[in-house]
């Protein structure tokens, strides 16, 4: 991580914590002391090493619009196994989790959500499976 940055612009004086996703993405966020810069580098900092670290534009996303994103990108897929995962989208995914935020997914949801779900237990291993792969992605 490296330390806050000091601009001035227009007479204003301005912080930016500039950081490094776990992808490698850079990413800038200006504030007006250096102290709030600090503190914001070193939560990133911890949310990494302990491995809560969340996008923050993961927050203006559905997992629907993720979820068909994700499929789009298969391309490999053989036309049974995507007939599969869009069925599975279609029916267990889209309408309990279409309008939710990936921000707002939580893992205990999404138990509950699977436990939830009245099939097969091999249908529910599918089922699993795929919200699992999307929201890996």
């Amino acid at each position: 991580m490296a330390e806050p940055e000091k601009r001035i612009r227009g007479g204003r004086e301005r912080w930016y914590a500039r950081y490094y996703d776990p992808s490698g993405r850079r990413h800038s966020k200006a504030f007006d002391t250096k102290g709030e810069a600090d503190r914001f580098l070193t939560t990133v900092k911890m949310s990494r090493i302990t491995g809560s670290y969340g996008d923050p534009n993961r927050s203006r996303v559905t997992l629907g619009s993720w979820a068909d994103n994700w499929l789009a990108a298969k391309a490999h897929l053989s036309p049974t196994t995507r007939n599969r995962y869009e069925g599975i989208i279609a029916t267990h995914v889209r309408p309990r989790w279409g309008r939710v935020k990936l921000s707002d997914v939580t893992h205990a949801e999404v138990q509950r959500s699977i436990t939830g779900l009245r099939l097969s237990p091999g249908s529910v291993r599918k089922v699993h499976r795929v919200l699992s792969m999307v929201l890996t992605r």
